[in-house]
């Protein structure tokens, strides 16, 4: 099934049921997909909570990954909105070990977003040199792989990310460069931005004209 396929059933499903239930991974993706498009929703501590008892229950292995992602997107979230570091330090603890947990599952979608959520967790700590070598790493060791996928999970976390037009794999490199470009590392920056389309090479030239 086709992303956008998915996305407009996950809509239906969403509409009629209002997701406030749980009881499969359909109407799990549905509240999910519609939190990460609205963050009052992703902050919510009754969101949150839901996500930590889908978390402790759920039989699927990609479900339970997944909600730990969102559940740290959240966590960043209420860090944008409060700038309390303890939200941010939760989710980047949280990022880590998903990380940790993934890191064998090499063809799996969360594997590297749990990367990406490393990353912006090190960037909103203004730590940009760390942030580099967290992308310069997942690169290393992604390589030349392009995971596929159509969860939509994936697609509204790309989404939320400004990155909705990318492979997971461009995702990192985007990462990559943005950072090279907060560091003045500019040639490496235009180099890596050169392989993604023309309005991620130009929010990467707006970070270099920037500084």
């Amino acid at each position: 099934m086709k992303i956008a396929t998915t996305i407009v059933i996950l809509g239906i499903v969403c509409t009629v049921n209002d997701c406030k239930s749980w009881n499969n991974v359909v109407e799990f993706e549905c509240a999910v997909t519609n939190a990460l498009d609205h963050v009052p929703v992703l902050v919510s501590p009754e969101f949150r909570n839901e996500l930590t008892n889908y978390i402790e229950t759920a039989s699927n292995l990609e479900s339970r990954m997944a909600a730990r992602i969102v559940l740290g997107e959240g966590l960043l979230a209420d860090y944008n909105e409060t700038m309390d570091s303890s939200f941010l330090s939760k989710a980047l603890s949280l990022a880590t070990n998903i990380c940790a947990l993934s890191s064998t599952e090499t063809n799996a979608w969360y594997c590297w977003h749990s990367q990406l959520l490393v990353f912006a967790c090190h960037a909103q700590n203004d730590d940009m040199p760390l942030a580099y070598v967290v992308a310069s790493n997942a690169l290393v060791k992604i390589g030349s792989l392009d995971v596929k996928t159509d969860n939509p999970i994936s697609f509204a976390l790309l989404k939320r990310n400004r990155a909705e037009d990318l492979s997971i794999r461009q995702a990192l490199v985007l990462s990559k460069a943005l950072a090279a470009a907060m560091l003045k590392k500019n040639a490496e920056a235009v180099s890596l931005s050169s392989s993604l389309p023309a309005k991620y090479q130009d929010m990467v030239i707006r970070v270099l004209e920037n500084d």
